[in-house]
C-alpha cells in the first residue's frame, strides 16, 4: 500500500506535567510531526501519557498545539480528531470493552485478537455513500486488507503499575491476524529504583 500511518512510543520514566509538555510540543513539532504528510492529512496526533495521566495532542493549530488531558477510561485514536463521529474508533471500542474482565495473562492474546478483527462496523458504508470519505468500508476494520491500504503491523504495549517495573512490548512483522506476536521487551534495560534516578522532568 502506498498509504501509512505512523505510530511513534516514545517512553520515559520522567513524570509528565501539562505545561512541560505543552513546551515541549510548541517546540519540537514544527521540524518534525508537522512537517509530514500523510495521506493527506498534514498535521498528527499524539497521545503522551504516564501511569497516572494521559494528554491529547492535536498539531492541527500550527504554533500552538491544544494539549487537553483525558480522564480515566478507554481512548481511540484514528486518522481523525479524537472525538469525533467514527464508525471506526465506535467497532474498537465494541471490540475492547469485554476485555475489562479478561485475566492478566490472558490480556494481551486478547489485544491481538482485537488487532486482526476484519469486521466492517455500520455506518462505513453510510459515510462513504454520503461522499464524507472515498476510503473503501474495509478500511474501517480493525485490521485492513485493500489493494490500497493495509495492516502493515500491529504492536500491543503494557505499562505497569509498579513505577520500577519496565514497559512490555510486542509487536508483530506483518499485519496481525498472520503474523505472531514477537517481544521485544527486552529492548529496555532493567530499570533503575525510584530512588536512584538521577533526575525527573517538571
Amino acid at each position: 500500500p502506498d498509504m501509512a500511518t505512523l505510530l511513534a512510543f516514545v517512553f520515559t520514566d520522567a513524570p509528565i506535567a501539562a505545561p512541560a509538555l505543552q513546551h515541549l510540543i510548541v517546540r519540537g513539532a514544527a521540524d518534525s510531526f508537522n512537517a509530514v504528510t500523510i495521506d493527506g492529512d498534514g498535521w498528527a496526533r499524539l497521545l503522551v501519557g504516564d501511569r497516572s495521566s494521559l494528554f491529547y495532542i492535536d498539531l492541527n493549530d500550527g504554533d500552538a498545539p491544544a494539549v487537553n488531558e483525558l480522564p480515566p477510561g478507554t481512548h481511540v485514536l484514528e486518522n481523525r480528531p479524537l472525538g469525533g463521529a467514527s464508525p471506526k474508533v465506535d467497532n474498537m471500542r465494541r471490540l475492547l470493552e469485554p476485555l475489562g474482565a479478561v485475566a492478566e495473562a490472558e490480556l494481551v492474546p486478547a489485544l491481538r485478537a482485537v488487532l486482526s478483527n476484519h469486521d466492517i462496523p455500520a455506518g462505513a458504508d453510510a459515510e462513504r455513500a454520503a461522499g464524507t470519505t472515498e476510503r473503501p468500508p474495509e478500511v474501517a476494520a480493525a485490521c485492513v486488507h485493500t489493494q490500497r491500504y493495509g495492516t502493515r503491523s500491529a504492536a500491543v504495549v503494557v505499562i505497569p503499575p509498579d513505577p520500577d517495573a519496565r514497559p512490555r512490548l510486542w509487536y508483530t512483522d506483518g499485519p496481525g491476524c498472520l503474523s505472531p506476536l514477537q517481544d521485544a521487551s527486552g529492548l529496555w534495560p532493567e530499570p533503575q529504583p525510584s530512588a536512584a534516578r538521577p533526575h525527573q522532568l517538571r
